[in-house]
């Protein structure tokens, strides 16, 4: 390195959201958030959701190497899942961490990923002191998922079961009084319930601990 090169401070704290849930909903929750990006600040979206899922409407550049100038960057990783992967997730996070030094990342898993797993691919020994876990964040279609037959009913409530914020995506009417929703309910009652207004949520959403709890990414 010459002496007028100063070598970049080391990336700590990155303030890290995981959103999981049906794609659409979510796609509607990131939106409304990178709508009050402040000026200024960079953020990254990890998106590994099937391409099938992939919404061209998200205001996010998809090729974010050939725009060094945006201040928010979409990376795609449509393979293997990361909770599964977790070789191509730790090269695939390291590198954009290491290329784009973002002030916020978005992690975006396939709906049918595994919380505990992602988890403990994300507790690695670098990625652990560069990433704060603001929030888990599961995106709930109350209208969909009355729709959906047993047992596709009870596996998408067992995901949504580790996050500390559940967010209501349609009129939670829908299904109320129905029995496995009520005894979910009652078996998780440290997630805090929220309906989706018609408005863009607020950024508040992301770095107020939904929980009293801590989140860290070890997990026994």
């Amino acid at each position: 390195m010459s002496a007028g090169r100063r070598a970049a401070p080391a990336l700590r704290g990155v303030r890290t959201t995981l959103l999981l849930g049906e794609p659409g909903s979510c796609d509607r929750l990131l939106a409304g958030w990178l709508a009050q990006r402040p000026p200024g600040e960079s953020w990254s979206v990890l998106d590994n959701r099937p391409l099938a899922y992939a919404d061209p409407a998200l205001p996010v550049p998809a090729a974010p190497a050939t725009d060094p100038t945006s201040q928010v960057r979409l990376t795609r990783l449509p393979g293997g899942c990361l909770c599964c992967a977790g070789v191509n997730l730790r090269v695939t996070l390291t590198r954009l961490l290491r290329a784009e030094r973002p002030q916020r990342l978005f992690i975006l898993p396939p709906p049918e990923a595994e919380l505990r797993s992602l988890l403990r691919q994300l507790g690695d020994n670098w990625l652990l002191p560069v990433l704060a876990l603001r929030a888990v964040i599961g995106v709930l279609d109350p209208e969909h998922w009355v729709a959906l037959a047993e047992p596709a009913r009870q596996e998408l409530l067992e995901r949504l079961a580790g996050a500390d914020l559940l967010v209501l995506a349609s009129d939670p009417g829908a299904i109320a009084g129905i029995p496995a929703w009520v005894g979910w309910q009652a078996a998780h009652p440290g997630i805090r319930l929220l309906k989706l207004p018609p408005d863009p949520p607020p950024l508040q959403w992301l770095d107020e601990a939904p929980t009293p709890r801590p989140r860290t990414f070890r997990t026994e």
